[in-house]
This record gives structure tokens, sequence and C-alpha cells, in this order.
């Protein structure tokens, strides 16, 4: 994939640069232990007290007939003192399986009849701060793809990560190749929840699911360019643009949410079609707050039906407006109260409170063009503000259970 030579160029004069200054330490450390082979993919993959049951579906899968590197950090936060679970996990992957080479870090094994490798990172003995959690291994995880990029043994520029409970399509690698390009930063796949035999667990799951699909849909049909869903279960990021926002966040949730935002901004992100990504309906305390928590306060309702609110699609009517104004901004750029008279007061009020005036006041000062100006009220406006925006706007169009939403469409 890596045929482009300019392009190929700046990626790896962008990895170095970004290694030098922020890479990870086990980044670093692994490059005189990278082995003489080329892979194809790679996967990305932070297990916190986890079986190895995603080891062995990925193993038994179409993909492992690919020349495919599987990166499992093995993770713990500081604030959890019990590594008998992840010592289990870590001591499994080695026994079963033939090491290439090691360090006190990491365990480079190959698996026996596969044209599958596995890179154990051991983050577990050592732990994460739990400020830092997931992001970190994920971080850890892209950092190490970019420098096997950059030493010639990946031949490949996406960095694929997904969660152990994620069951991945045999078209995972093969749907991405092609309907993406260099100028893509992101993409994103689809995905749906199954796999419970626990009825109100998975009913649970669903509500949330659909309260996701819920905004996501609102975000697309106001004509957001961050209208997608950001689980790191289910993104991948070109290893350019990755290097270009300084990698995953070190954060202990969000961490998919802050980078898809940063990417959004240097690139195009795709939702991928003709494939899915089957996810676990599990209850799960791992992060402070996504899917697990989220299913867990569904589960304690007495009614979700009535009690799981959705946000009034009044919201992103005023989203929407917003948006469609951003088209004639820069006629109006010497005179902002004109244009601001176009808004509901509610969407105003909203406006203010996230600081638009000096947005305008920048647009008036700096920006050259219709285009340019436009630019800069999406990148202001950015999934993060554009979610700010919708819980100001509750104020005004407070939410409402499912069954009432079509009232207001």
């Amino acid at each position: 994939m890596l045929t482009d030579k300019k392009w190929h160029h700046d990626l790896f004069r962008v990895i170095k640069q970004y290694s030098a200054k922020y890479a990870e330490k086990e980044a670093l450390e692994i490059t005189p232990y990278i082995p003489k082979k080329i892979y194809e993919n790679s996967i990305i993959i932070p297990a916190y007290n986890e079986s190895d049951h995603f080891f062995q579906r990925i193993k038994n899968s179409p993909l492992a007939q690919s020349k495919l590197l599987l990166i499992v950090i093995i993770n713990q936060p500081d604030s959890d003192d019990d590594i008998r679970i992840n010592q289990q996990l870590w001591d499994r992957f080695i026994e079963s399986n033939n090491t290439i080479n090691y360090s006190h870090f990491h365990h480079w094994l190959t698996i026996d009849n596969s044209l599958l490798d596995v890179l154990l990172i051991n983050r577990f003995t050592e732990k994460i701060p739990h400020q830092q959690g997931v992001g970190l291994a994920r971080k850890i995880g892209g950092d190490i793809i970019c420098k096997l990029i950059q030493s010639g043994c990946l031949n490949n520029y996406w960095i694929n990560t997904t969660d152990c409970d994620a069951h991945l399509p045999d078209n995972y690698f093969s749907v991405l190749y092609a309907n993406t390009t260099q100028q893509h930063s992101a993409a994103i796949y689809p995905y749906i929840h199954q796999h419970s035999n626990d009825t109100q667990l998975l009913e649970a799951t669903r509500h949330y699911e659909q309260w996701l699909n819920h905004y996501v849909e609102q975000l697309k049909k106001a004509g957001s360019p961050y209208a997608y869903h950001t689980l790191g279960s289910c993104m991948a990021s070109n290893s350019l643009y990755y290097c270009q926002t300084r990698g995953f966040p070190k954060r202990a949730a969000g961490e998919d949410f802050y980078l898809l935002n940063k990417l959004t901004k240097l690139g195009k992100v795709i939702t991928l079609n003709n494939t899915e990504i089957t996810l676990d309906a599990r209850v799960s305390d791992r992060v402070p707050f996504g899917t697990g928590p989220a299913v867990k306060k569904i589960l304690a309702m007495d009614n979700p039906e009535e009690e799981h609110l959705y946000y009034h699609p009044q919201c992103f009517k005023e989203l929407s407006c917003l948006l469609e104004g951003f088209s004639t901004l820069f006629t109006y750029r010497e005179s902002p109260q004109i244009w601001l008279r176009h808004l509901s007061p509610p969407l105003q009020m909203a406006l203010n409170t996230l600081g638009f005036t000096k947005l305008l006041i920048h647009i008036n000062k700096q920006t050259l063009s219709s285009e340019q100006c436009y630019q800069h009220c999406h990148d202001w406006l950015d999934g993060f503000r554009t979610l700010k925006l919708i819980h100001l706007l509750e104020e005004n169009y407070p939410r409402l259970p499912f069954s009432k939403l079509s009232l207001y469409q």
C-alpha cells in the first residue's frame, strides 16, 4: 500500500518527528527487537482483565491467513492492585506460542500453522496511571505501529484498533483498503451489539445503541461533518494524521472521541459500508463513561422505554440552521449582529455561552475568503462543541422518550 513516493516520504518524515517528541517509551524501546519480517496488516487490542477468547477468534478467522501482527497491550490502572487475571492472560499467551524475542516489557510471538504473529506488551506490572487508562494503552499500540512502518516492517499506513469484545468480519481489512485513500484521516466501522444470553442486558444495550444511532443520524441530517460513531473498537486511523494529532489522548475514556475530533479537521472521515463489527453485550466498569456505564444505568431503570431519554429533534434543527448560516457569515463579517438575527434566541444564547464572539472577531480580522471562513466555522464547531451546544439547547428543548421523537421530526 505504501507506493506513492512523495506521500511515503512525507509519512516517514512526520513519523520521525512525532517519535522524537511524543512517542511512548515502549515504541522507542521495541526498535531493536523488530524482526526481519514484513506484515501486511495489524490490529491493536488493549486488554484489561480479559480471557483469551478474543485471540482464539482472530486466530481461527480468515484474518489470520494474511501476514497479520496482533498487538495486545495487557494493561491495568494503578487504582487496581489485583493482577491475577492479567497475569493469567500473559502466561497463557507465552506458554501456548513460540517466542521470537522478549524483554522486560514485551514478548514477540509466532503462532503454529499460522501467518499470525502477536506482539505482547506488559503494562500491568508497571501499571498505567488510572487517569490515562485505555487511552494510553491504545497510544502505546499506535506509536508502535508508527515505528513498524518507519522500519519497513509493516506495509500499511492504517492504525486499526479494536477491543476484546469485538467480533471482526472477514472483510475487515479489504473493505477498508477498497474504500479509502491517503486523504482519509480515519475510517469508522458500523457495528451491532449481540452475543448475550441475558435478554435484559441485550435489551438495555440495544437501547443505548439506538440512542447513539439517533444522535449520529440527527447530526448527519443537520449537515455536521462530525456525524459518525466514536468507538475505539470500531475505528482505523491514518498514521500520517495520527502523528499530526499527537496520537491517542491519554485518557481513561473518550480517547476515541477526542482523537477523531482532531482527525476530522485534517482529512476525510469515512463510515464504511458493506461490513459490520459485532460487539458483545456486556456490563463493564473498565471505563468511567461510555457503553458499559450507560448500559448499567439503563438496567437500573424500571421502564427504559419511558425513562431512557433522547435529545430533542429541535436541538438538531437549530444546529442545522447554524450550519447553513456558516455559508453566508463571511458576507456579514463586519456586521455579525445582522447575521445573528437569523438565529433563534435559544441558539443565540447557547452560542454566546460557547464564546462565539471570539470566533466572529477572528473571522473579521483573519479570514480572507468565504471558503476560509466556512472552514474556520466548522473547525470551531467541532464534535465536542457540537455536543456542548446540544446540551445548552436542552434548557429550551428537554429530552424525550423514543416514542415521542416522531412528534417533532
